[in-house]
């Protein structure tokens, strides 16, 4: 502290100037407010900086974790997309296909129970049909299980003909006015994939 008369620097102990002689113990209320209120924003500085820090630590560990929990999610999601979980069972005169839970069947159609516009349906065909779809449409070489037959696209469905011990076989995927993901496409392949002779 200053002498308030001659300017002269002060002990903390000793507030009498040894200069002048001014006592200034005696001070104003102004100045000893000024005095704490400086006082005060010495002390709140580091606290402030110190509650930044903690803040910037807390929000960067939480960040990590978030970071963290969504990769696991990701990993997750991934292998049940690429898991398709074949559990149920279908007949159609003498084929078996298989399928998850998250579908269900008819008669004739396999659906997909979350969006039933994506179904699978079996129909027995004749020779003169199956001969007219080879020659009107542009098909390809498809393998099952156990033997091969032919597929070809429509707008929003694709279709599998194949022979099988005198049987012509059409089955059709339909994905009519769908979001058709890459997920359902997944289980489509999984479940035509799982196609196979009854025995």
């Amino acid at each position: 502290m200053y002498c308030q008369k001659c300017n002269r620097l002060l002990s903390d102990d000793n507030l009498k100037c040894t200069k002048c002689g001014f006592d200034n113990s005696i001070l104003p209320k102004s100045i000893k407010l000024k005095e704490n209120v400086h006082d005060n924003k010495k002390v709140k500085k580091p606290i402030v900086i110190i509650g930044i820090c903690i803040l910037m630590i807390v929000s960067f560990i939480i960040s990590i974790i978030i970071m963290n929990n969504t990769r696991v999610e990701e990993q997750e999601y991934n292998l049940v997309t690429n898991e398709v979980v074949l559990n149920k069972s279908f007949d159609f005169k003498g084929i078996t296909i298989s399928y998850p839970d998250t579908w269900g069947s008819s008669k004739t159609v396999i659906f997909n129970r979350e969006s039933p516009k994506l179904n699978i349906n079996f129909k027995e065909i004749n020779e003169n049909e199956y001969n007219e779809l080879t020659s009107i449409n542009e098909c390809l070489k498809h393998s099952f299980k156990d033997f091969s037959g032919l597929t070809y696209a429509d707008e929003n469905q694709y279709t599998y003909i194949f022979i099988l011990d005198n049987i012509y076989y059409k089955i059709t995927v339909n994905y009519e006015k769908i979001s058709y993901t890459q997920e359902m496409q997944n289980e489509v392949s999984e479940i035509i994939s799982s196609i196979e002779q009854k025995k």
